[in-house]
């Protein structure tokens, strides 16, 4: 179910009603979030729906037993199990191993054996979300670092709670499962904010995501031999700021749906084309992700506790596994290698040479890096990949009247979004001031909101994550 459809609006609608019939109740309004949430995400399939449900139910009851458990031993292997079992439905169900790498590099292999071999299997959405939420709890569970959720219905609403369950943010335990265990406590400003912020982000996704998508980067990364090399140049820029908007827009969007019913969610973005160096871009963006793999990745490997190559070595690793997470292709395996390299090489600098260039040269030189990682990350497979990066490397000039159109369009819409990001707190004003309004405005601009997001619904693109 989309956030931006007229069916979400509905199921919003009766949702808060019940919700606020409940909120004082705290078991019922948990039952009833729970209930919701697992109907919100049955809407895209029903089968995988039984699967969220049986992980759910598998990993409640085995985070009991390892609680109870006396004999490390046996609570070592019930957490082993536990991990396995998340990691084969990632196995199974979104890498489907090293025949889909193979054939996704090289088409004509593919096309060769006959399409219907490749794989029949779809993506659950959200699994490689809610797989990852569900391992931190029986690690944080087996280090005794957090307790069992009291029921088993605050656990479901843990795991299945619907605005983070596709796209994110990634979830802890720790800071989820007090909230559902305590009153809603929802004030009439946190409702208006919440309201605000999805809206914002409903606008960030189909104004700015959307017509990105649509006017260059598409066109573009389907056929990269077919454009000059100002207009590979133009589009892998497009996309930088696509991916931001359309992931960022969902951020928001799932953050303030849940403020609005009582919940705080971490943020997952802070600025992150404002960094001075790829570590620091990887604390700015997909925070929630990043945070993960340093607590049940890169620590768990030795972090930086073994001498110096072993760090480096588990930096990669883990940036690596990052990359691999996102799916199926090869060239998700280059951007975790090529943003490990970036990471290995941004820690020998700061260790040895210890030299900091100027911040506008250091924001510039990441930006690029940046920029140049993300093209491995949009591109359809390997050959593509190739063609891309060596398009841009060529000194050709395009010469159809489309494709200039299509160029000047696109900068247009860059000019834009380079104004909207370089805007200091833009965001948090509009919402603060949307807030302060009086009853009228606000009304007005939800009623409006509504009405322009289904308006221009009907180009809407799935969220980029959806697929991850």
């Amino acid at each position: 179910m989309s956030f931006t459809s007229s069916y979400f609006f509905i199921f919003f609608a009766i949702l808060y009603s019940s919700f606020l019939a409940t909120k004082s109740k705290t078991n019922l309004r948990n039952v009833v979030l729970a209930a919701a949430s697992f109907y919100f995400y049955s809407y895209s399939n029903w089968f995988y729906t039984s699967i969220l449900i049986a992980l759910t139910v598998i990993d409640y009851f085995l985070a009991k037993s390892i609680d109870k458990e006396t004999d490390e031993s046996w609570r070592k292997r019930k957490c082993l199990f536990s991990i396995l079992f998340n990691l084969t439905l990632l196995i199974v169900f979104k890498l489907t191993v090293f025949r889909v790498l193979l054939w996704s590099a090289f088409p004509q292999i593919a096309e060769v054996v006959g399409p219907s071999a490749v794989s029949n299997m779809v993506i659950p959405l959200g699994i490689s979300f809610y797989t990852f939420e569900s391992m931190s709890y029986i690690i944080d569970i087996y280090r005794r670092e957090v307790k069992p959720a009291k029921s088993i219905i605050d656990y479901a609403l843990f795991i299945s709670f619907f605005p983070h369950l596709v796209a994110g943010p990634i979830i802890r335990a720790k800071k989820f499962l007090p909230q559902a265990a305590s009153p809603t406590n929802v004030s009439e400003e946190d409702f208006w904010s919440g309201i605000n912020r999805f809206f914002l982000g409903c606008f960030k996704k189909l104004l700015l995501a959307d017509i990105l998508g649509l006017v260059v980067v598409d066109h573009v990364f389907k056929s990269p031999n077919d454009y000059s090399q100002l207009e590979l140049i133009v589009a892998a820029y497009a996309y930088t700021f696509q991916i931001y908007f359309d992931f960022s827009a969902y951020s928001d969007m799932a953050l303030g749906l849940s403020k609005s019913l009582g919940f705080s969610l971490p943020e997952n973005f802070d600025k992150p084309f404002t960094s001075t160096s790829i570590k620091e871009y990887w604390r700015r963006w997909h925070i929630s992700l990043s945070s993960w793999l340093k607590d049940y990745v890169y620590i768990p490997l030795g972090g930086n506790r073994k001498g110096l190559s072993r760090t480096y070595l588990n930096l990669f690793l883990t940036m690596f596994i990052g990359g691999f997470w996102h799916g199926q292709i090869l060239n998700f395996a280059f951007f975790g290698a090529y943003h490990g390299g970036l990471v290995v090489i941004n820690h020998f600098w700061d260790k040895k040479i210890k030299w900091a260039p100027p911040r506008v040269f250091s924001i510039l030189a990441t930006f690029h890096l940046v920029v140049i990682g993300l093209i491995m990350f949009r591109s359809e497979n390997t050959p593509k990949l190739l063609d891309f990066y060596s398009g841009m490397l060529k000194n050709s000039v395009g010469t159809d009247i489309n494709k200039l159109f299509l160029l000047k369009t696109a900068l247009l819409i860059l000019a834009l979004t380079v104004t909207y990001l370089g805007a200091k707190d833009f965001k948090t004003k509009i919402i603060n001031y949307l807030t302060q309004r009086n009853y009228f405005v606000k009304i007005v601009f939800v009623s409006l909101s509504i009405l322009i997001t289904l308006t221009m619904n009907y180009q809407f693109k799935p969220f980029i994550y959806f697929y991850f």
